[in-house]
């Protein structure tokens, strides 16, 4: 699979002092995703949310990518079908997981141009369903497949 990804609009905005610790919430969102010739096309949004109204940094971009034709029938269907909300749990993974990695770093240079904390480390998105016991849910020790 071959992927591009461009960024069409950067936003970065500080709106007040950090005191103390800051919670970021960091958020990939697929706004469309279209047939392009032989590829597919996605726009998205990805937001990192510095809470206590201390800053806010939005990308929007597109990803385009190649894959097989039958691929491609399959997610546009399954696009379509749960009324533009949901792309193949694998896929949306891939997806999702790109595009975090790509803005989280473009984030950065952002949050330091205008004096905010780094959003980092990098999430992870798993689409699988996972058990979690309380006492994992309480422990935040393995940070590789959350999102902030």
């Amino acid at each position: 699979m071959h992927i591009e990804l461009k960024y069409t609009t950067l936003e970065a905005r500080r709106l007040g002092q950090a005191a103390g610790r800051v919670e970021i919430h960091n958020n990939s969102t697929l706004t469309d995703v279209a047939r392009m010739d032989d590829k597919l096309s996605i726009d998205f949004t990805f937001t990192c949310d510095y809470g206590q109204e201390v800053g806010l940094i939005k990308i929007e971009g597109n990803l385009l990518l190649s894959d097989t034709e039958e691929d491609i029938a399959k997610i546009i269907d399954e696009w379509g079908e749960s009324d533009k909300k949901n792309l193949p749990p694998d896929f949306a993974e891939k997806v999702h997981n790109t595009i975090i990695a790509n803005c989280v770093v473009e984030a950065t240079i952002l949050s330091r141009d205008i004096q905010l904390p780094a959003p980092t480390p990098p999430p992870r998105v798993s689409m699988t369903k996972k058990d979690v016991t309380k006492s994992e849910s309480e422990s935040r020790e393995d940070t590789s497949n959350y999102i902030r």
